[in-house]
């Protein structure tokens, strides 16, 4: 199947292509890693611990994260910021905000989701992992310029357990910061929204 041979593609050791190990998260898929530790999200962390992948941000997304790690809606998480972040720096490739060049560009229906294309697309991503709708709908045409748009449980490929270790890490990266005990589900089963500019 298509599908498969993409999640088994996604999790494959480093090879020639740098591109195939390039990710992009969006804010709440971001936070389904470091805050609420969803099970998809939490295997591609994994994969970064281990250097399989590399993370792709800019300034825009990591201010937009950083704002979001300390809204309000997140205060029953007891969420530490700057612990968060630094997770977050330690893993991410900082990159300048993107600028989309001729036919690079493809248009999000909700503004605020826009960066996240934009950086996919002209950094070559193989992938943007989003439960967004409106980046979602995006999928199609993303592929044509090689970017996967897909939701982080997609990306669990067959096989690979959130704590299963196919190699030993040469360093120790910070670990994602433990939520508190019993941890809330998020509101209507998903991560918190971000607000609207």
């Amino acid at each position: 199947m298509e599908q498969e041979s993409l999640l088994l593609h996604l999790n494959a050791p480093e090879g020639p292509d740098e591109n195939s190990r390039r990710l992009v998260l969006d804010t709440n898929a971001c936070l389904d890693w470091l805050v609420f530790r969803d099970s998809g999200a939490q295997a591609v962390g994994q994969a970064l611990a281990e250097g399989r992948v590399r993370l792709l941000s800019c300034a825009a997304m990591r201010d937009e994260l950083s704002h979001m790690l300390r809204h309000a809606s997140l205060a029953r998480w007891l969420v530490d910021a700057d612990a968060a972040l630094a997770i977050y720096d330690h893993h991410c490739r900082l990159l300048p905000n993107p600028q989309p060049g001729a036919g690079q560009r493809l248009a999000c229906s909700d503004p605020d989701d826009q960066v996240f294309i934009d950086l996919a697309v002209t950094q070559r991503a193989y992938c943007l992992l989003t439960h967004d709708r409106a980046l979602l709908k995006l999928a199609r045409r993303a592929r044509s310029l090689g970017v996967r748009v897909v939701r982080p449980k997609d990306w669990l490929a067959p096989g690979f357990s959130p704590g299963q270790t196919t190699e030993t890490p040469s360093h120790h990266p910070p670990q994602a910061p433990q939520p508190p005990t019993p941890t809330p589900t998020p509101p209507s089963g998903r991560s918190a929204e971000r607000p609207r500019r």
